[in-house]
């Protein structure tokens, strides 16, 4: 058997004859084997189409609307926002896009009724306020001067953003 040869001297000095080669620099873990091409392929389309599809749902959310309402929405937003600029106009428009799809007679199960969704009967006393029972709710005219009425106490709030 050889005799062990002197340690090698570095810029630090001589290494000890105790301490491993690879302690001056760390070793990368072990990789993990490879997929196969084919599944790595299938997977990157499953991520596509997933991203594709988060992006369809979650548009809805804060999307803005298409092309325009019905003329007698488009009417009533604008009496109601009109005097607050184009910028609320567009903003409501789309608002009432989100909550109702433009449908002044939308119904939701929990009490929220018209084109803003406005909660009945705890909005009640906007609909009061213009003087009209709150059963005026499905008439587009009179939701958007009660959604109007909400606006002006609590800004966009009750409806999240524009």
């Amino acid at each position: 058997m050889p005799p062990l040869s002197p340690p090698r001297s570095t810029r630090l000095g001589p290494r000890p004859l105790d301490h491993p080669p690879h302690a001056g620099r760390p070793i990368a873990a072990p990789s993990a084997p490879r997929r196969p091409a084919r599944t790595r392929r299938g997977l990157r389309l499953a991520a596509a189409a997933l991203v594709v599809g988060l992006g369809v749902a979650g548009a809805g959310c804060l999307a803005p609307a298409p092309a325009g309402p019905p003329p007698a929405v488009a009417a009533a937003i604008q009496n109601a926002f009109g005097d607050l600029g184009p910028g609320v106009v567009s903003c409501m428009t789309d608002v009432a896009y989100r909550e109702s799809r433009w449908d002044p007679a939308a119904r939701n199960p929990s009490g929220a009724s018209g084109l803003f969704q406005l909660l009945l009967p705890l909005h009640d006393d906007l609909f009061y306020a213009l003087g009209v029972p709150p059963s005026a709710w499905p008439d587009p005219h009179w939701n958007a001067l009660a959604a109007r009425e909400l606006y002006n106490g609590a800004g966009i709030a009750p409806w999240g953003r524009c």
